[in-house]
């Protein structure tokens, strides 16, 4: 009876290995992509992507594919790195391949909705940088706090607040001190949290999660009390969007990377900046060794506590200005929980790209797809429930960390209340 037991114990873990588990997941969403999405097509049915822009100096010209056959070949294509993900691959390359294939997966379901119809490439992929930003924004806030060891799960709260501290600056003072307004507040939070979690020891995922719903109660009084009763206080024309002379005019990336609002390319360079700074600079040095071991890191002079403050506050800072990003980029106005859950995927975007910077910038954008996915869908009429489209990005979400947790490595003591000996 025990041999028959450990030989069903090894089958389960192997079964259930971070490998083998996510990459039966890929090969039944291929299966799933092959019976829903190609078998009910006919094969002379095609699908128009069209990729040029009315106006455009340099264009490309529209493309045209056999919808079944391309959609097969894809879910085949899914199959193939299902089976490579089995092998056990490296964590960092497990999450590369994961990414991979949910690009496929995402890709079969937009061949699939231009079947007999014209998809709109450009605007779909414009409209997932613009609701990438605000995941980029606030997964390198978490990126920051957790590298040196120092858990913010109260991204949700901070760029909620800081939307409602935002929009209440852009109404009195224009969007600039708006701006500042948020990434103050938001630094002030982080702080906060930071000396909650840093300096009394308390259960750093439960201080955040609480100081998501006190902020969120906060909001929610502040606005029906105050915002309600005195509209200029929440009234403000939002931030547009900048293009790049130049830069704007090329063909396909043009519109879709250079004609995006500041915030955007704030973010893509915060994440160059970072992904530098923690591999070059002192600074990032030292938050590595306080994230990796805070008590080798004190015996060696660095301040591991104060060190923790800096990230947390510094993290707050970007999770208020992800927040001035939706009241004052996009809305004009702060509207009740308008954060709406972003806070909390973004902290999955973060595990997605293994607490680095570029990896959190390639996840965000790839759950920018997610949500511009019911945008495209809606318009060119595709006969999809909205509720199923609104479901996409939390599925989405579901699925890619079933197969990256357990691969990717987060920082050694990330988490872990530090003691001075």
């Amino acid at each position: 009876m025990s041999a028959a037991k450990a030989v069903v114990g090894r089958v389960w873990a192997g079964f259930v290995a971070p490998g083998t588990l996510s990459g039966v997941i890929f090969v039944v969403a291929a299966v799933v992509i092959a019976l829903v999405f190609a078998l009910p097509v006919h094969w002379s049915a095609s699908s128009t992507i069209v990729v040029a822009q009315p106006g455009e100096l340099f264009s490309l010209p529209n493309i045209t594919l056999p919808t079944r056959s391309t959609v097969l070949a894809l879910a085949a294509s899914c199959v193939a790195i299902g089976a490579f993900m089995s092998l056990r691959v490296r964590p960092r390359t497990h999450t590369v391949t994961v990414l991979v294939a949910l690009s496929l997966v995402m890709l079969a379901m937009l061949v699939w909705a231009a079947s007999g119809r014209s998809l709109q490439l450009v605007d779909t992929l414009q409209l997932a940088f613009v609701s990438a930003t605000p995941l980029i924004l606030g997964s390198l806030g978490g990126v920051v706090s957790e590298r040196a060891g120092a858990i913010n799960v109260g991204i949700e709260g901070m760029m909620l607040f800081g939307a409602f501290t935002g929009a209440i600056g852009a109404s009195l003072a224009g969007p600039t001190v708006g701006i500042l307004a948020a990434v103050v507040t938001g630094s002030l939070l982080g702080w906060l949290l930071g000396i909650g979690t840093i300096r009394f020891g308390i259960n750093q995922i439960i201080a955040g999660i609480v100081m998501n719903i006190a902020l969120l109660g906060v909001t929610d009084f502040f606005y029906n009390s105050v915002l309600v009763q005195y509209a200029n206080l929440n009234t403000f024309t939002p931030v547009g969007a900048i293009n790049i002379p130049g830069l704007d005019d090329l063909p396909l990336i043009g519109p879709v990377l250079f004609e995006q609002r500041i915030f955007f390319y704030v973010g893509v360079v915060l994440a160059l900046v970072l992904y530098v700074a923690f591999r070059r600079s002192r600074w990032g040095l030292r938050v590595h060794a306080v994230g990796e071991n805070p008590h080798a890191a004190d015996a060696a002079g660095i301040g591991v506590l104060r060190t923790r403050y800096q990230n947390m506050a510094m993290s707050g800072a970007i999770c208020g200005f992800a927040g001035a990003y939706l009241s004052i980029g996009l809305i004009g106005s702060f509207t009740l929980d308008m954060t709406d859950g972003i806070g909390y995927i973004a902290l999955a975007v973060m595990i997605i790209g293994g607490w680095r910077p570029l990896g959190a910038l390639a996840a965000a954008a790839l759950f920018g797809v997610f949500e511009s996915l019911q945008g495209a869908f809606a318009t060119i009429g595709v006969p999809v429930a909205s509720e199923f489209l609104q479901m996409a990005p939390y599925v989405g979400t579901i699925v890619v960390v079933a197969g990256v947790v357990g691969t990717s490595r987060m920082p050694a003591a990330d988490g872990q209340p530090f003691i001075k000996s």
